[in-house]
């Protein structure tokens, strides 16, 4: 090429580079581009700058052509120092190596691969890749071999990298490597590397390299701040999540893992009394306490949220050694906990899923776990292993809270009524209204085949509303039929913390124009407890109304003599496992009698439940309770049957009777 032309072709390709450079700032083209683009550009300098210079005494003949070489020379220098400046100013490291020998084409991938790993020797470079690699300068780099920077053993994604470069015709942009300065430190580096094949073999290439370390562990930093809890510093559910899934895909026929969930007891005491920085504490040396004892036998503990946690045990044959494990984790924090100087106990539930028995899915086994912690809490058994009779989201039993909530909106569950006695007058006390559904398909379903179902959903809430309603309104159509008597309906704990409960019980009595003391509602012990002093505020105004207040099931649960002399309540009902058996068991006898005697002493009525037999009913009269129930003094019966079975005036098969009722009006 002549002097002329290869000035021409050296400035043009000097300002298309340039003009890369300041496009990329301006528009942001994407880095491999440009960078792939200074790569060829490089190439083509270097081939102009340093090809050979045949015949240049040539241009000696004349004066004119003197003074024009002379003139070219000039151009030509001012060039290469330009693109000198230009390499030696660039931030990246630009470097050309050479191999000895030249890689030939036409050789296996392998072979080839193996050649651009080891044979690879740096010829020239700018200042910025010594930097990069710990030198001063670019000088100390020449002659070093680029396999000097990385593991041959252990430098997997360089191989891979220079294995692909083959692959894609000896060019390949913005791959990342781990590699190695100087001083042995790792540092990753983003490269680009090309090479031109010349006559058929490689002896040379080109590439671009830029430190991005930093970034890297910029990068790493957030993912692992995106996978872990930042309070306790465990993994966290999205981590969970994703392990979990890798554990499942890799399940064979004879695996099992467990997923073990649980949930500290009564933590919101901690942060409502404490504060919620001592909630925080309290959680941080929970998760302190356990990680150990998982992480010893092989499982993985993640912080959900709050103060739920999670296990992947993989270790694993059945259920028993899930059981051991978590009977490990809850001896673990037996102990007292110190919190800013204060000792502080906490107990937890845990629920069991396993795979596949309980499913294939991270989603089936954390929903499985789930029900299982939440049933465990509610029987307070400190754990459980998932049970479908215990789950109400299996298809047969969607389709069933389906049903029912359609059943609910339409006004269509059916109240049936059990009789109460006096037993000192021998009359009729009054009722205690019990729901029924008739399900057109399965056909007469009791309470327990769908209340605790809906109590799990909001559908308790609805359901216990439309049990008042129509009480109330058959107690004005008994009232207007000349029945003049009461009902009693089960208050579920749900509804007690309803602050309009009070609201719609007094519409409701203002709408039927009923007496509030022909009505009553019965609380179980258990609902008591969970909010005393809330359930206290709100039964207060249920008892301003007038309405009657009674405790359910009374010794089943924890409720203390203190809340129940607090509590506007005016009789207890003994719960049917103690009446049931008192001709079998001497102690029921005395646990009966004694609470009788209580009772009596806080100025309360009793109701015995469960009364099957004369014997119990003739002993409960002896010992001064005031009200019974049970099938032998009636069983829940239909409206239409309750109106019978008063008109009859026996109460019972057997004969007991009780009295006789007169009614003033039809009772159709």
């Amino acid at each position: 090429m002549k002097n002329g032309s290869r000035t021409f072709v050296l400035s043009l390709l000097i300002a298309f580079t340039l003009s890369i450079i300041v496009a990329s700032y301006f528009y942001s083209f994407n880095s491999t581009f440009v960078s792939a683009m200074l790569i060829v550009n490089s190439f083509l300098l270097t081939a102009i700058l340093f090809r050979p210079r045949k015949n240049s005494n040539q241009c000696t003949i004349n004066g004119t052509t003197v003074k024009q070489c002379q003139l070219n020379n000039e151009i030509l220098k001012e060039s290469e120092e330009r693109y000198k400046a230009f390499i030696s100013m660039s931030g990246d490291g630009i470097w050309r190596g050479e191999l000895s020998p030249p890689v030939d084409i036409n050789w296996s991938q392998e072979k080839q691969t193996e050649c651009f790993v080891t044979g690879v020797r740096i010829v020239e470079c700018n200042d910025a890749l010594a930097r990069i690699y710990g030198y001063d300068r670019a000088e100390d780099m020449i002659g070093l071999m680029t396999r000097n920077f990385y593991d041959l053993d252990q430098s997997q994604d360089v191989r891979e990298s220079l294995e692909e470069f083959v692959q894609n015709g000896y060019a390949l942009a913005e791959y990342e490597t781990m590699q190695y300065d100087r001083d042995k430190k790792p540092i990753w580096l983003a490269s680009s590397l090309t090479g031109i094949p010349k006559t058929g073999k490689i002896d040379r290439v080109w590439g671009i390299r830029r430190d991005v370390t930093e970034k890297r562990r910029q990068h790493e930093l957030l993912e692992y701040q995106a996978n872990h809890d930042s309070l306790t510093d465990l993994p966290n559910r999205f981590y969970l999540k994703n392990t979990l899934e890798k554990h499942l895909e890799m399940l064979d026929d004879h695996g099992r893992i467990a997923l073990i969930m649980l949930d500290l007891d009564r933590f919101k005491e901690v942060n409502d009394t404490l504060s919620h920085h001592a909630g925080d504490l309290l959680l941080s040396e929970f998760a302190k306490r356990l990680h150990p004892v998982v992480s010893a036998v092989g499982g993985e503990l993640a912080r959900l949220g709050g103060d739920e946690f999670a296990v992947i045990f993989t270790r694993i044959n059945d259920e028993k050694d899930a059981y051991w494990l978590a009977e490990r984790m809850l001896k673990s924090i037996q102990a007292p906990f110190e919190i800013e100087n204060i000792k502080v106990e906490i107990e937890a539930s845990l629920g069991i899923a396993i795979a596949p028995d309980h499913g294939r899915t991270t989603a089936q086994l954390l929903r499985c776990a789930d029900i299982a912690m939440y049933r465990a809490k509610k029987e307070m058994c400190r754990y459980t292993l998932y049970d479908t009779k215990h789950d109400p989201y299996t298809p047969d039993r969607l389709a069933l809270m389906n049903d029912l909530a359609r059943t609910i909106r339409a006004g269509q569950l059916d109240l049936h009524f059990q009789p109460k006695i006096n037993l000192a007058e021998g009359g009729l006390a009054g009722f205690e209204a019990l729901v029924r559904w008739y399900h057109p398909e399965k056909g007469l379903l009791m309470p327990a085949e769908f209340i605790p179902f809906a109590e799990i959903g909001e559908l308790i809430v609805p359901l216990t509303y439309q049990v008042i309603e129509k009480s109330i309104k058959q107690l004005k159509m008994w009232r207007d039929a000349g029945i003049n008597t009461t009902i009693a309906c089960n208050l579920s704990t749900r509804l007690l913390m309803d602050e309009d409960l009070s609201y719609h019980i007094e519409a409701f009595l203002e709408s039927y124009g009923v007496d509030p003391i022909a009505f009553e509602l019965e609380i179980t012990e258990t609902a008591l407890i969970a909010e005393p002093e809330r359930a206290r505020e709100i039964l207060s105004r249920i008892s301003a109304l007038g309405v009657r207040l009674s405790i359910d099931d009374f010794g089943t649960g924890y409720s203390s003599l203190a809340l129940l002399k607090s509590l506007p309540i005016n009789a207890l009902k003994i719960d049917l496992l103690f009446v049931s058996q008192m001709q079998k068991s001497e102690q029921d006898a005395i646990i009966v009698a004694s609470t009788i005697n209580l009772a009596h002493n806080l100025g309360l009525k009793v109701v015995a439940e469960g009364v099957e037999n004369i014997e119990t009913l003739e002993k409960l009269k002896e010992i001064g309770c005031d009200q019974a129930q049970g099938y032998f003094i009636g069983v829940p019966m239909s409206r239409e049957d309750v109106e019978i079975w008063i008109a009859g005036g026996t109460f019972n098969e057997n004969g007991y009777e009780v009295m006789q009722v007169t009614t003033t009006a039809s009772l159709n």
